[in-house]
């Protein structure tokens, strides 16, 4: 995924970006969060992008 499609996949789930902190933000009362140095790891490969797919998907809310 390039920034603009991982952006777009973060907001369809509800997370929510802190522009200070570099973070993302779930919408679960989990308190998840991915910072920007994690996005770099979970891009290494396309198994690492699967998981972070599947951790946005299981700690987001799908908007409709």
């Amino acid at each position: 995924m390039d920034s603009q499609e991982e952006k777009a996949f973060f907001e369809s789930y509800g997370w929510v970006y802190d522009y200070i902190q570099r973070i993302w933000f779930s919408p679960s009362a989990a308190h998840v969060f991915i910072s920007n140095d994690d996005l770099i790891e979970y891009n290494i490969s396309l198994e690492a992008e699967e998981r972070l797919k599947q951790l946005i998907v299981a700690y987001g809310k799908k908007e409709e």
